[in-house]
């Protein structure tokens, strides 16, 4: 991934975290904005939550994984089109069991656990077969 592109995110990351509402309001809409192409969305997250120093940022690239992934798995449902690459989806279950692995932050370590659990959960619903 572009290291320009993880710049992005981690700004956006911590914009979201921001007191400031005007600010909290553009990192939403950027957010929106990724949304669009969930391969890199979902990369630059992943990225976040496996790299970044910061626990705050880890933390919440962790949450919005979650969310992001019970959205996606909504809109795969509903037939919208939306799909990820197989390399993402590799990706995304190889990295979110090592961080659940090597993750120094318990509580990053059970926020990772939810994404597993919810993408574990949503796997079995819709495909029994796999992802």
């Amino acid at each position: 991934m572009v290291d320009v592109a993880l710049q992005q995110m981690e700004a956006m990351l911590r914009a979201l975290m921001s007191t400031d509402n005007a600010v909290r309001n553009q990192a939403e809409e950027a957010l929106a904005q990724a949304r669009q192409a969930p391969d890199s969305l979902f990369s630059a997250l992943i990225a976040m939550l496996r790299s970044n120093q910061d626990e705050q940022v880890r933390s919440l690239a962790a949450v919005l994984l979650r969310k992001e992934i019970i959205r996606l798995l909504a809109q795969s449902a509903d037939a919208q089109g939306v799909t990820v690459s197989t390399q993402v989806k590799a990706l995304l279950k190889s990295e979110l069991l090592a961080c659940i692995e090597q993750e120094p932050q318990r509580s990053i370590r059970k926020k990772a656990s939810d994404v597993v659990g919810q993408l574990a959960i949503n796997i079995m619903s819709n495909d029994p077969s796999g992802w």
